[in-house]
């Protein structure tokens, strides 16, 4: 447990004492409080709506472009959709981040382990199986033919590749299967189970030691799987685990810093610096592994600024109400925007003579569906994701939510 240190001030005003009885009066347990209680963090679901949307983009240029990336102008206009990766790094420390505002403000989990992972597994699980049941009748039907897209990873459809999806172990076994971005549903549900311990942990040893620790094992781990070419999702994204710990790290220490007056210029330095560390280290040295969790650095340092009342018109915009709205549905989106995806393409663009790696092609393929995903996540939300939201979803909501959409982060196929 840390203590705050007095500062006396040497001309014997009251203003740094009344400061930090200010600041005193917002820590709990162990310190791990949120700077100021909010009743809404709006900016968090603007964050997953643009994040969503990235994916949604994302999977869009992998239909048109599946093999090669464009060249010329196409590469200006359409390369930077090519890094998925980083969609997924920031909804993982999201994830940490948005689960850690409940035990942060009440000292702990503030219920049983089972009873934790049970409220996961109707907020995820479940309408993620409905979404399973969809994608399996489209992908043995409507969307059951190699078209050469980025689709033909999730085809064929075989009964192993059903009962490791129908048990949540995509992440282990046949993870691009049936619909080829299920595979992080498995991830970020595994993850759940590692947080309660996460939190035990903690307790008795030092948090910033032990989450540097993880996230420095789990990207040396990834590094070397995707090294040596180990397509396992489970260990080729280990580096995920490390950087949910940063997220959630992130949420506790926001108290701490609250003290400095500099706390949010400073975390907000360290959010654009980082990702200019990810650009070189994209660019120059072309390490995705290491650009990723710089990422999910620059994403968390960037939560910690704008919970500190920086990059404050970056927050009013992510809190807009079109952005809210778009967030609230973002799960919804993740779990059915690749069958709208492939729709669109192989029943509107491509039998009007769009063929693949053409930038016209893909220049009607982003609007066209982007859109008609939003509005069947719309749709979806209503039968698949509303019926399993808590009673109380409406109080608690900042508090329930992790990852994209309340729940889960976007990630691409494995071998994006």
């Amino acid at each position: 447990m840390w203590r705050a240190r007095a500062l006396a001030p040497a001309d014997g005003s009251g203003r740094y004492a009344a400061r930090l009885e200010e600041f005193s009066s917002r820590i709990t347990f162990r310190g791990m409080s949120s700077a100021r209680p909010r009743t809404r963090l709006e900016h968090l679901d603007g964050i997953r709506a643009v994040a969503a949307s990235y994916v949604v983009l994302h999977h869009a240029y992998l239909t048109v472009y599946p093999h090669d990336d464009p060249v010329g102008a196409a590469a200006a206009a359409f390369s930077w959709l090519r890094y998925g990766n980083f969609g997924v790094a920031v909804f993982i420390v999201l994830s940490g981040y948005s689960l850690m505002i409940r035990p942060a403000r009440q000292g702990g989990l503030g219920e049983s382990y089972w009873s934790f992972i049970r409220r996961r597994f109707r907020r995820i699980v479940l309408p993620y199986w409905i979404a399973l049941a969809v994608s399996l009748v489209l992908a043995l039907t409507l969307l059951g033919t190699r078209t050469g897209t980025h689709w033909d990873a999730a085809l064929p459809v075989t009964w192993p590749a059903f009962f490791a999806h129908l048990l949540v172990l995509q992440d282990v076994w046949y993870s691009a299967s049936i619909n080829h971005v299920f595979w992080s549903v498995a991830l970020e549900w595994h993850i759940y189970f590692v947080f309660p311990v996460l939190l035990r942990v903690w307790s008795r040893v030092g948090r910033v030691g032990l989450t540097l620790g993880l996230l420095v094992l789990t990207t040396g781990i990834s590094g070397v799987a995707g090294r040596e070419g180990v397509h396992v999702p489970v260990l080729q994204y280990l580096d995920f685990l490390g950087l949910f710990a940063v997220g959630a790290l992130s949420r506790t220490v926001d108290a701490r810093f609250a003290m400095r007056a500099s706390a949010g210029r400073t975390s907000s330095m360290a959010a654009f610096g980082l990702l200019l560390a990810a650009g070189i280290l994209l660019i120059v040295l072309q390490n995705t592994t290491l650009a990723v969790v710089a990422v999910g650095l620059a994403t968390a340092a960037a939560l910690v600024a704008m919970e500190n009342d920086r990059l404050v018109l970056l927050r009013r915009l992510l809190g807009s109400r079109p952005l809210v709205w778009l967030g609230t549905i973002s799960f919804s989106l993740y779990l059915i925007h690749a069958l709208v995806v492939q729709a669109v393409w192989q029943y509107a663009l491509s039998p009007t003579g769009f063929r693949l790696e053409q930038p016209a092609g893909l220049a009607l393929l982003l609007p066209s569906a982007g859109v008609l995903s939003v509005l069947a996540a719309w749709g979806f939300w209503f039968i698949g994701e509303r019926p399993f939201l808590s009673r109380t979803h409406g109080q608690r909501v900042e508090a329930e939510r992790s990852g994209l959409g309340g729940s889960d982060p976007v990630h691409s196929a494995p071998h994006d």
